[in-house]
């Protein structure tokens, strides 16, 4: 906070801040940046996230067209923002994604999320993961979706790889359980074949 407060980013507060949201959306203004705008979307509607984005920033610039004003923005850097991690597209992109098979691979994740130039880390919800795209400067916003687009679609796949050889390994070892009792009801002795002991007859006394 202190950063942000000698960066000036506290001035004049609390006039001219606000924040928009409804179900899915959310504006803040001035709140670091003049405008930072938030989409999300339920299920793996990424397209729609990122088109419902794209039409909030697009009537912005209309509006702010007609009074003759833009988003700042450089040639050789791109959008210029507070945050330093957001100068060049002034995207990113995230996505939660429940892996109860992979919670248990870490290194598969982290091998995956350097391939892939992407973050993951644990979100609140259990073998829950959050998959962030954070390089803004070098892709475009497109480019961007579609990094964490790939990432999120091999992570999937791996996660449904892991399920089916959790079936298998299940299904393997209930096999061998069944198997193993069977054998031992095969060697067991009935209890009513239980050998008695013989009664041996002695001979007849004559007078």
């Amino acid at each position: 906070a202190r950063l942000l407060i000698s960066a000036g980013l506290a001035a004049d507060w609390p006039d001219a801040r606000g924040v928009w949201k409804d179900e899915w959306n959310a504006a803040w203004v001035n709140y670091d940046d003049h405008l930072s705008v938030a989409v999300t979307k339920g299920g793996a509607d990424l397209e729609g996230a990122f088109g419902g984005l794209v039409g909030i920033l697009h009537s912005v610039e209309t509006d702010l067209a007609t009074d003759g004003i833009t988003f700042m923005k450089s040639d050789r850097l791109g959008y210029l923002t507070t945050d330093p991690t957001f100068v060049g597209s002034g995207v990113r992109a995230t996505a939660t994604v429940l892996l109860p098979c992979m919670s248990s691979q870490p290194k598969e994740l982290k091998a995956l999320s350097e391939e892939r130039q992407v973050t993951i880390t644990r979100a609140v919800e259990e073998n829950t993961w959050r998959v962030t795209c954070t390089e803004s400067m070098q892709y475009s916003a497109v480019e961007i979706v579609n990094r964490l687009g790939a990432a999120v679609t091999e992570l999937v796949k791996l996660e449904n790889v892991r399920k089916r050889e959790t079936v298998l390994l299940k299904k393997q070892k209930t096999r061998e359980e069944e198997s193993g009792q069977a054998a031992g009801e095969e060697h067991k002795v009935p209890a009513d074949s239980d050998p008695k002991p013989a009664v041996a007859a002695s001979p007849a006394t004559q007078a």
